[in-house]
């Protein structure tokens, strides 16, 4: 397979890729960081797949089951037409203390019609393809160990001939089949009755699992599928991967490719407040325990641990491996886990902070975290003037990069206002005073006054999209003419478009890097009538059914060095949701909303305005004959749409959201007060549905001509939730004069001037 449109299944263990024929060619045993089993990918002759073999008037397709990981590839000519359904077993334990997460993988042959025909190729390559592979038959299943280490064995089972799976014989299927392949010898009997048992649970415990998550209005399934994703890059213990694969060039033919199996404090930092504003807090409960195992224990700081929590991540080459597309060298291990990377305190203090504000644990849990925000401030006083290598983990001579700077600003503002909620206040004074020292260096060195912007390092003149980090997180105020400018700088200097066709071939690498990488990239950098046109150009190059690397171009899925490095995800879902969440702003500060971030919760109201008037649409005529004061009131409200549509619009762009409100409380406050409209507007309808029949029965001759049983169906309904909902439609109706600010008495005296 010469692209990287992949498929990924996995088990929060491990992990496979399979192509769109239905090869899986990268999956390690047992764990994300052990050694692969197959690794074809990143040597087409030595790696090692494992797939099936199909004439060439075959058509295959490739999609997702619904909801959920377990992928489905369909096999389909005129001889007939089968489904293999790839998954991990995956489900919590009869005890519902743990799940069950084995390192095996199953294959089910689910036959549909006809008598298509295949061939199995099964050609493991354990240890990294490192010695000669030696395959053992016996009645129960295919073992295969490497000479090299044999030690490590893979078990095939299978409800098809082994002997013909070995010797590569066509299999015509007439039934429904499966293949198993483990790491363990199995001790129970393994049948298509015990697949379709795993199948089952698995397919339930990932429908339970998105069914938790929070559902959007737009691009639901584009978030849906993205969180699933970074689902599997979370290890069972709490660690997040940075990817799936390891040494997938940045450019081919080039030699920067990257092992990223590894867990990056920033980079998962990220990923669990994008979990966490999604809806799963155990993801970032365990998250928590992880880091609070791996750091507290010694008190030291590393940009990334192992996901066991190792220090040491030795690099080694594996000259033996061609490299994908002859990219060379193959790496394991990260030798980055000496570097120093001083932004990434700021990523994990930040979600500490929404722990101690949302999610706090017991008391000896917030008394173990406490000791470990001291230990990481010491460390950030101790290290922020200094150089690093910044986000971008340069290899070389470190750097003052502004966005290290930025960030460690950020861990001791965290760092205060945990003190202040704890009561210690000498630590907060102390952390804020060292973080207002930090501002003013930023300020003095950081502002290039030639260019009138930040810029990435104080010794430099290059535009740098993390620079568009410093107003989300706080550090500057959005209508600070420096913030507009630097945005400006960077939008022209780094945003090339992104377009479709022929178009993606203008996408620099590294813009298209730090425009992914970048959170609030593609929404700070655009305004109202650009960031809709391109955040859907982005969502339609995704597709749902593969990686994120699928339809976009070479240099885009090459960036960065992994097509399923999780910040792809972790972005285009952070970008979403602060389109679709947004409006970041409170009365703390000073802040308002802003025209920049496209605030869709505006769409939301108009949505509702709308289905309001569709509901009134039809009755106003004869409401109005009544002479009904509530009618003109509701008929004076429906004339406020256009005005608050106007007023919204009309807000100042740039104005500050308030970085205290701006993390969880907010996306939780606003997403609740949403519901409380609709819920409003509903009551509303309501109300006006039994006033209308109240009407109706006023009136009594005449509607009961309509019919004498709607009539008694009323009379019973107004006697039994009369009271009920008059007391709702004028909460109701408090609720809404408090969202517009205006009398709907005052409106409805005006209305009738």
């Amino acid at each position: 397979m010469n692209n990287l449109n992949y498929g990924v299944i996995g088990n929060c263990r491990t992990a496979a890729l399979i192509s769109q024929n239905g090869n899986i060619e990268w999956l390690c045993f047992p764990d994300f960081d052990s050694p692969s089993i197959f690794a074809s990918l990143l040597d087409r002759e030595k790696g090692g797949a494992f797939g099936f073999e199909v004439a060439g008037d075959y058509r295959i397709t490739q999609s997702y089951v619904p909801h959920t990981n377990i992928l489905s590839t369909q096999f389909s000519s005129d001889e007939g037409k089968f489904v293999v359904l790839d998954y991990m077993p995956c489900y919590r334990s009869k005890d519902e203390t743990g799940h069950y997460l084995p390192a095996e993988l199953y294959r089910y042959i689910h036959w549909i019609k006809g008598k298509p025909r295949f061939k199995i190729n099964y050609h493991p390559a354990p240890n990294y393809a490192q010695g000669q592979v030696i395959l053992n038959i016996t009645p129960q299943y295919i073992e295969s160990y490497c000479s090299s280490e044999n030690k490590d064995r893979q078990y095939l089972y299978a409800s098809l001939s082994l002997q013909d799976i070995k010797e590569k014989k066509e299999i015509i299927l007439e039934k429904d089949e499966f293949l198993l392949l483990s790491y363990n010898e199995k001790v129970i009997p393994i049948d298509i009755e015990r697949e379709k048992i795993e199948y089952c649970r698995t397919l339930v415990y990932w429908l339970n699992w998105t069914d938790r998550s929070k559902k959007y209005i737009l691009y639901n399934d584009v978030i849906e599928r993205s969180l699933l994703v970074l689902k599997l890059m979370s290890y069972h213990n709490g660690a997040v991967l940075a990817a799936l694969t390891t040494s997938l060039p940045e450019a081919v033919g080039e030699v920067r490719n990257w092992d990223y199996r590894f867990c990056w404090l920033r980079d998962a930092s990220m990923s669990i407040e994008t979990m966490f504003q999604i809806g799963h807090t155990g993801a970032a409960k365990r998250f928590m325990k992880f880091i609070q195992s791996t750091f507290v224990s010694k008190h030291d700081y590393q940009i990334m641990y192992g996901i066991r929590g190792e220090h040491q991540l030795t690099e080694v080459i594996l000259d033996h491996l061609s490299g994908y597309k002859h990219s060379k060298p193959v790496r394991i291990g990260n030798d980055a886990y000496h570097q120093k990377q001083n932004d990434s305190f700021g990523y994990l203090m930040d979600l500490i902070y929404q722990y101690y504000r949302l999610m706090p644990g017991t008391l000896d849990e917030i008394e173990d975290m406490w000791e470990m925000v001291k230990s990481i401030l010491a460390t950030v006083v101790e290290n922020w003037k200094k150089p690093d290598k910044g986000i971008w983990e340069i290899r070389g001579e470190g750097q003052h990069f502004v966005s290290s700077k930025v960030m460690c600003w950020v861990a001791l503002d965290r760092g205060a206002k945990i003190a202040q909620m704890l009561n210690k206040y000498n630590y907060s004074e102390r952390w804020q005073l060292e973080a207002e020292k930090i501002k003013k260096d930023v300020m003095k060195y950081g502002w290039n006054k030639e260019l009138q912007s930040f810029t990435q390092t104080y010794d430099n003149q290059a535009m740098d999209s993390s620079l568009l980090l410093m107003e989300p997180y706080g550090f500057i105020e959005a209508d600070d003419i420096r913030y507009h400018q630097t945005v400006e700088a960077v939008r022209k200097a780094l945003f090339h478009g992104v377009g479709e066709g022929g178009d993606n071939r203008r996408l620099a690498r590294d813009a298209v890097e730090r425009l992914l990488d970048g959170q609030h990239g593609l929404v700070v950098g655009c305004r109202a009538d650009e960031v809709l046109d391109r955040r859907e150009r982005l969502v339609r190059m995704v597709d749902e059914d593969v990686l994120l690397a699928d339809g976009l171009p070479d240099v885009l899925r090459l960036a960065c060095g992994e097509l399923d490095r999780r910040l792809r995800y972790e972005g285009l879902v952070a970008q979403l949701i602060v389109a679709l969440d947004v409006g970041e702003g409170g009365e703390e500060g000073g802040a308002e909303r802003t025209v920049d971030r496209v605030d869709v919760e505006v769409v939301e109201l108009e949505l509702l305005l709308e289905r309001l008037a569709r509901l009134l649409g039809g009755r106003l005529g004869d409401l109005e004959a009544d002479g009904s004061a509530l009618a003109a009131l509701l008929e004076g409200f429906l004339d406020l749409e256009e005005q608050v549509v106007d007023v919204l619009a009309d807000v100042e762009v740039g104005i500050a959201r308030d970085a205290e409100r701006r993390r969880l409380e907010d996306l939780v406050a606003r997403e609740e007060a949403l519901g409380e409209v609709a819920q409003d507007v509903f009551e509303v309808e309501v109300v006006l549905e039994l006033w209308h029949l109240d009407e109706a029965a006023k009136n009594g001759d005449r509607h009961r001509q309509d019919g004498e049983a709607d009539f008694l169906e009323l009379e019973n309904a107004l006697s039994v939730h009369n009271k009920q909902l008059y007391d709702s439609y004028q909460s109701s109706r408090k609720k809404i004069e408090g969202l517009f600010g205006i009398s709907l008495e005052e409106h409805f005296l005006s209305w009738m001037s």
